[in-house]
């Protein structure tokens, strides 16, 4: 994934997470995230799936071991401001639907089949992800 979907992706996780379960968002949320961005960006570039996947594996066994550190030792308690939820909610609306918007102004610019052809293989985040992967 290049760093667009990240930060959409990451937006959207965030405020899944902020809405449903506020008080465990800082870390089932933020630092879950952040532990899977900050490596596809600054140390390997086009593994972030793999970041994610890992990541969550290991939150998701852990919680599961250490139900008590969810449950009752470690929430970080959020506003439950609904305006603070309708603002992470918005912003992460509005940044994946311009992305939407960009993939399909690139599919008709550039007459690409979407489940046939690569869309951002000139891109270069793109080219930076397959050459630190060895694929270029």
């Amino acid at each position: 994934m290049i760093w667009p979907w990240i930060i959409a992706y990451d937006l959207w996780n965030f405020a899944y997470v902020y809405n449903c379960i506020s008080d465990h968002s800082f870390y089932a949320g933020l630092i879950l995230l952040l532990s899977c961005t900050i490596p596809s960006f600054f140390i390997k570039k086009g593994a972030w799936l793999q970041h994610r996947a890992r990541t969550l594996t290991l939150w998701i066994m852990f919680v599961m071991t250490v139900p008590a550190f969810a449950d009752r030792l470690a929430p970080v308690p959020s506003t439950h401001d609904p305006r603070a939820f309708f603002i992470v909610s918005l912003l992460s609306l509005l940044f994946n639907a311009a992305l939407v918007s960009y993939q399909f102004y690139r599919i008709r610019q550039r007459h690409l089949h979407p489940l046939k052809d690569e869309l951002y293989v000139e891109t270069k985040a793109y080219q930076a992800a397959l050459s630190q992967n060895g694929l270029s």
